[in-house]
């Protein structure tokens, strides 16, 4: 099988001061871990035990956290956090109103969460708004599949990325639908993520590995580039997964490539830069800290560890081991 992924080469140890962590482990037996790293190793501070944790957002001391549920009926639990970062006491649960909740978004007006399986974006305390219709994958896109909730910049409206439908579906915050975008059909609208000045939204889509880039002006986004961020001789199964943002570089992850793809989005036009490893399989979610990239390998249950030189991964010599990671922050 083809691939042109880059093996990392091992850095010498980043110097950084200690930085705390949150990894969602999704199964039966799993939970929360509270981790900590100094560029030269990585430790569990705290396991907090959650069955099946779909994903995490820290707002002050207040830890937002997706669950599966019993049956996949979602809920959306908050927890306490004490000065140091350890997770002490649930604040409330409140049902999603729809199966597999897999993201979210915090905003003053509410907390949004996009329930995969039922089609439908929930919004706190009360509200629901179920979506209609499908696309042409014969497996993946006969129904909606809302995956990701992302507010705009200017805080007026929040982004809902429908895999089912190849769309990115604009509400105001009481979710009423003020517009609706389009990624070329059977490409997946998964995750997005909004560039600095506001301007450009970055659609990672997971079934063909583009990213589609819009422009973004008062509720409503335009299609201006879409191009391809796997290698181009790779003939493999995969499903992109995450996409994160520092500086003039954008990065997404490849499950089946099982890499992360590095782009200089310095001009208007995106320019597709390497790949490299995961150091893993499945890699689910990763995130950055400053020159620190953590990467949540699903399938092969770690943790692997970055450091960025020049804005380009470089592997350090040691991982973390946990049961099925989905999501770090």
């Amino acid at each position: 099988m083809p691939s042109t992924v880059t093996p990392p080469t091992p850095n010498p140890l980043c110097k950084m001061k200690k930085i705390q962590f949150y990894v969602a482990s999704c199964h039966e037996k799993g939970g929360i871990y509270l981790c900590e790293t100094d560029g030269a190793s990585a430790r569990v501070v705290q396991f907090f035990p959650v069955p099946s944790p779909m994903y995490l957002e820290r707002a002050e001391n207040t830890l937002y956290v997706v669950l599966r549920g019993e049956q996949d009926n979602s809920a959306l639990a908050r927890y306490e956090l004490s000065a140091s970062g350890e997770i002490k006491d649930l604040l409330s649960l409140t049902p999603t109103g729809g199966k597999v909740g897999c993201h979210l978004a915090v905003s003053e007006s509410g907390v949004f969460v996009p329930n995969y399986t039922s089609g439908s974006v929930f919004r706190t305390p009360d509200i629901l708004v179920t979506h209609d219709g499908h696309s042409i994958h014969p497996i993946r896109q006969t129904a909606p599949h809302p995956h990701a909730t992302v507010l705009t910049p200017d805080k007026k409206y929040v982004c809902v990325a429908d895999l089912g439908l190849d769309s990115i579906l604009i509400y105001d915050l009481s979710l009423r639908l003020v517009s609706r975008a389009s990624v070329p059909a059977g490409y997946g609208a998964r995750h997005m993520i909004f560039s600095p000045c506001g301007k450009w939204l970055y659609v990672l889509c997971e079934l063909t590995g583009h990213l589609c880039v819009f422009r973004y002006e008062n509720g409503v986004l335009k299609l201006a580039h879409s191009l391809a961020t796997l290698p181009s001789d790779f003939t493999g199964n995969n499903l992109a997964a995450a996409i994160r943002l520092a500086g003039d570089k954008l990065y997404v992850s490849h499950r089946g490539h099982d890499s992360i793809a590095v782009l200089d989005i310095a001009t208007e036009k995106p320019a597709l830069l390497t790949h490299v490893s995961c150091e893993g399989n499945g890699p689910r979610d990763f995130n950055l800290f400053g020159d620190l990239l953590i990467v949540t390998n699903e399938k092969s249950d770690n943790l692997s560890f970055f450091c960025l030189k020049d804005g380009i991964p470089e592997k350090l010599p040691f991982s973390l081991g946990i049961t099925a990671p989905l999501c770090v922050i």
